[in-house]
């Protein structure tokens, strides 16, 4: 992490910006402080072909809007949802993922 914070601090702010501009505030989270032990016992959990935690038969998936929420990329204001039921519409997917509905 150190490695990172360091290249990301020699940055220069047009690459920065560009950075940003293509993944959002994903440097952001290089400023978080991690606590080694909870993140080594996560990983055991870790299942990377799902690229989620699984405990047992639970999955510990972030939903699209928490994404959203965690990485800074609002969609019209609106906050993540707690609840299942709800389908996400093809136009919030295109605004998120910055692809074209043909693609998803």
């Amino acid at each position: 992490m150190s490695n990172l914070r360091e290249l990301a601090g020699r940055m220069k702010t047009i690459s920065r910006n560009t950075f940003k501009r293509k993944y959002g505030n994903l440097l952001g989270l290089l400023k978080v402080e991690a606590q080694v032990a909870t993140i080594t016992t996560l990983d055991q959990y870790y299942d990377p072909p799902l690229k989620c935690f699984t405990f047992q038969d639970f999955q510990l998936v972030p939903t699209i809007e928490e994404f959203e929420h965690i990485l800074g990329l609002s969609v019209k204001g609106k906050v993540p949802y707690k609840y299942s039921g709800q389908h996400t519409s093809t136009v919030m997917l295109k605004e998120i993922l910055k692809a074209h509905p043909v693609e998803l």
